[in-house]
């Protein structure tokens, strides 16, 4: 369904999504990430991981 939607720029934009989201990155968002994930502990699993944004918090 997703290529019936987008074609190919799924994974367009997933390619680039770092990059377009770099300055809100370093401006709140990080510290959203950070806010919402950096206390966790132990085994987590987190579905969806996407481009792995949260791994470094």
């Amino acid at each position: 369904m997703a290529d019936h939607v987008g074609g190919r720029g799924h994974r367009c934009f997933a390619r680039f999504y770092d990059t377009i989201t770099r300055t809100a990155e370093r401006a709140w968002l990080g510290a959203v990430r950070d806010h919402l994930v950096g206390d966790l502990s132990g085994q987590v699993l987190e579905i969806g991981v996407g481009t792995g944004a949260n791994l470094a918090h």
